[in-house]
């Protein structure tokens, strides 16, 4: 699927939709060539997407697409909300959700990347009141990391978020080299793996500014937490989290169906 997503890519960038006949792009969640109304999911899928994003939070009812509570250990760091999109199942790597997320990662695919850019933006305009004033900001990839994959999947989302809601993307945060891949760490090592990992570069003014923290997954929050010291060190007056995913069982099984509009495939 990684070679024929990425040819895929790279003919539409040039021929347009047309290029969808010849190389059809494939479902993230199962690999399915899709129709050609379908956008990251066949139909099967989606409704796997669509269940995942409708859990509703235990803390606020709300589906999980539009919960916006942080958690104890991002709320001490002084980031008081969290905008996500479903709970991260680290164990069920299968699920759809967690495929898009791979997806977005490894194989570099444009459709992948606006199709979650366009979920994510509509979660902040639902969420954040006056989201017009934030700058976006974002956790950038190591460099181990950017070498195996081939690029900055953050940074490229963060992009494509800053076109979808009009608001500016700063590259304020720089990482220093070195420290380990967070995945393969527990709990606390990750926290300490983080810690001194980033900070400001410079020429960079965020003084008295509120600021979206873009990120891919929440598991101990070391990431965001790090990133988000950083930020207020050089001034910021509020840090909002948002990330695809995040850990956690802090939700209901039912689903409201009423409470969500499904999306609408085009």
């Amino acid at each position: 699927m990684g070679w024929l997503g990425n040819t895929a890519d790279k003919l539409k960038r040039i021929f347009g939709g047309a290029s969808r006949f010849l190389y059809p792009d494939a479902c993230v969640g199962c690999g399915e060539l899709l129709l050609r109304h379908e956008e990251v999911f066949c139909m099967a899928c989606e409704r796997f997407y669509a269940e995942a994003s409708e859990r509703e939070c235990a803390r606020c009812f709300r589906p999980r697409s539009r919960c916006i509570c942080s958690r104890k250990s991002l709320e001490d760091a002084k980031i008081p909300r969290l905008v996500k999109l479903f709970t991260y199942r680290a164990r069920q790597v299968d699920l759809p959700q967690n495929q898009l997320i791979f997806a977005l990662k490894h194989h570099h695919r444009s459709d992948v990347r606006t199709f979650i850019a366009s979920e994510l933006s509509e979660a902040i305009r639902e969420g954040i009141p006056r989201y017009e004033r934030f700058a976006l900001a974002y956790a950038p990839r190591g460099d181990r990391s950017i070498l195996l994959d081939g690029y900055d999947h953050i940074r490229e989302l963060s992009r494509e978020i800053s076109k979808e809601l009009g608001i500016t993307c700063l590259d304020a945060i720089g990482r220093r080299r070195g420290g380990e891949i967070q995945k393969k760490l527990s709990f606390h090592d990750r926290q300490r793996n983080m810690l001194g990992r980033f900070y400001l570069n410079d020429g960079v003014d965020i003084k008295g500014k509120s600021v979206f923290l873009i990120d891919d997954v929440v598991t101990s929050g070391a990431t965001l937490v790090e990133a988000a010291r950083v930020l207020y060190e050089g001034g910021a007056k509020e840090v909002v989290g948002v990330v695809i995913a995040a850990t956690g069982r802090d939700e209901l099984r039912r689903p409201r169906r009423y409470s969500i509009k499904y999306r609408t495939m085009k």
